[in-house]
């Protein structure tokens, strides 16, 4: 009778840690990645290679979890290695995990020492060999849960020396070998070490949650079609599982690739006033309130707001907010202007806290279809601060506005330069110097100030003007609405000061002037001209019908300005523009 010796498995494993062996042709994907629907070739964890999965310690990374497990044992016995007992005993309390446990179809181990040193990688290698003398066999599946600093060396070196072990331990195994790495913090924390190991690992996934919603974020994934990089796959979480919900999208500006309602389009009545019927295909509600319930369930339509009147801004920019909180990064939202220019912080604030892009109201329907077209693929990449007030920052003025004592004054544009130093928003402080036939007092009664923001004071021989959010080029259409009278039979000619340096020297040798002694103009009016709103995003902010603009004046003479010299300060008469030649929009593009 023949027989055929067979070496035994302790030779057969040493010749493999020797390399010595052939290594065997890579096997088939052999389990699911525990997430239901997801495109072909991604539902699956491969087998010969190391995978490496984040996640965190919340309710969807635990269904991932499970899901996972349950595809391995659907499979085979899985051996799991764990870095901390209490990951065990939350693991257990899922009942048919316990009971595949019982059933020791599942076996549990724990590292030595619970927490891993984190000046020295774990030596993976003979832990391994380890769990092969504790029964760890080619018929099961390794998931080993451990922080990346349990396994990461203090070196890239020594990280990719632990890692080509393991990478060529796993060669010969038929069950997937599984790295879940537990981010406490933040799941892309695992990101930077495992990039610099991507010779070895070539799947590499993790969960996110990005605005509420669930995304399986793949950094790389090797597919039969090819390798993936950075793509992001919507998911959608049940009592029990994870399901893909047809959202795709990929690289770092997030473009997407699709989404089953990619091309709807949810609009207010409001913000198609101007067309008899609106496009068939577009979905439109009474009011923008309507709009969440309208959206809920949306992945990657877009939304058609509205700007709306003054007196409804801060409700459209906290509607903006919930909308983009509460609604995956590819919704689309678009403002339209449809009443008022709007100034430029209030345009920055829609697009900080969740527009994809603000149409101005000179742009027509036609050129707005087609604009919503061309964002069709984008998605919202910037963060937003769960906290209105804090995801609104530095974007509004103080709420205040017109005649200012010059010590207030100094103090409160000071403050509003240094809290938008980091926004960049543009603003002007003016200094205007009187006609010889204007009184102080008639020039600051002749101000209106529209505005928060939009302060004024008076030294001995002029008006001090600060425009919150008014680029240089707005400042003769700024002038013109800030006054009832026209500028020029006021004010005989202006310096400006554009730079926050220029504005802060110009107002030193105003609060020297004002140490010194300056008048108090208040004490003249009954009411004050401050305002009294009480909101951060007050809705003054929108430009009212300027007053017409008359003659040229002299240009003033610089030497006679009390100004540094070094300072980019310009000195310029009132200009002169035809009556009705203004616009009343004052925009910065």
């Amino acid at each position: 009778m023949s027989t055929v010796s067979l070496p035994s498995t302790f030779f057969q494993r040493a010749l493999v840690r020797l390399r010595l062996s052939a290594p065997t042709q890579q096997p088939a994907p052999s389990c699911a990645l525990g997430i239901d629907a997801l495109p072909q070739g991604l539902g699956l964890l491969p087998s010969g290679t190391p995978v490496a999965l984040a996640w965190q310690n919340r309710d969807v990374d635990w269904l991932w979890v499970h899901g996972l497990l349950a595809g391995m044992l659907a499979a085979g016995p899985v051996f799991i290695l764990a870095e901390h007992a209490s990951w065990i005993d939350q693991l257990l309390q899922h009942p048919p995990l316990a009971q595949a446990h019982a059933n020791k179809q599942l076996k549990l181990w724990l590292l030595q020492g619970g927490k891993a040193n984190g000046h020295q990688s774990m030596a993976m290698a003979s832990i391994l060999v380890e769990l092969e003398q504790f029964g760890l066999d080619p018929a099961h599946a390794l998931l080993v849960v451990v922080s990346p600093y349990a396994v990461f060396g203090p070196t890239v070196a020594q990280s990719r020396r632990w890692v080509l072990q393991v990478a060529n331990w796993v060669r010969k195994r038929t069950r997937p070998l599984v790295f879940g790495f537990t981010a406490y913090s933040d799941v892309h924390d695992v990101l930077g070490p495992l990039r610099n190991l991507g010779s070895v690992f070539e799947h590499i996934a993790m969960l996110n949650v990005e605005a509420q919603n669930t995304v399986l974020y793949l950094d790389r994934w090797n597919t039969p079609a090819g390798p993936l990089f950075e793509s992001r796959y919507g998911l959608e979480p049940t009592s029990a599982r994870l399901a893909y919900n047809g959202s795709h999208a990929r690289g770092q500006t997030q473009h997407l690739v699709e989404a089953p309602d990619q091309f709807e389009v949810w609009g207010t009545q409001a913000a198609v006033a101007d067309q008899r019927v609106p496009p068939a295909a577009w979905k439109i509600v009474p009011h923008a309130d309507d709009l969440l319930a309208a959206t809920e369930g949306s992945l990657a339509a877009t939304v058609l707001l509205e700007s709306g009147p003054s007196a409804s801004l801060d409700a459209t920019l906290h509607l903006l907010h919930r909308l983009r909180l509460a609604r995956p990064r590819t919704l689309k939202i678009v403002v339209r202007e449809t009443h008022d220019k709007l100034r430029n912080n209030i345009e920055q604030a829609f697009l900080h806290l969740g527009a994809n892009r603000v149409v101005y109201r000179e742009v027509g329907f036609t050129r707005l279809v087609r604009l919503i077209e061309d964002i069709n693929e984008q998605a919202f990449t910037r963060t937003v601060d769960s906290d209105f007030a804090t995801a609104l920052g530095g974007f509004m003025p103080d709420p205040v506005r017109g005649y200012l004592k010059p010590e207030a004054f100094c103090a409160t544009v000071l403050g509003m330069l240094e809290r938008t130093s980091h926004m960049g928003l543009n603003h002007s402080l003016l200094r205007l110097f009187m006609q010889p036939h204007t009184a102080h007092l008639d020039a600051i009664r002749a101000c209106l100030a529209y505005r928060d923001g939009d302060v004024i004071t008076a030294d001995s021989s002029a008006l001090y003007v600060f425009m919150f959010s008014c680029a240089e080029s707005d400042v003769e259409p700024a002038l013109a609405r800030l006054f009832a009278l026209p500028p020029t039979e006021l004010f005989g000619s202006q310096t400006s000061y554009h730079t926050r340096q220029d504005m802060r020297v110009g107002l030193r040798a105003l609060q020297d002037a004002a140490h010194r002694g300056l008048p108090d103009y208040s004490v003249h009016f009954t009411t004050r001209m401050t305002s009294t709103a009480t909101s951060a995003a007050a809705s003054a902010h929108l430009a009212p019908a300027p007053a017409p603009t008359q003659s040229v004046l002299p240009t003033h003479d610089p030497a006679s300005v009390p100004v540094m010299a070094e300072l980019t300060v310009k000195s310029s008469p009132i200009a002169r523009r035809p009556a009705g030649a203004m616009t009343g929009a004052i925009h910065v593009a």
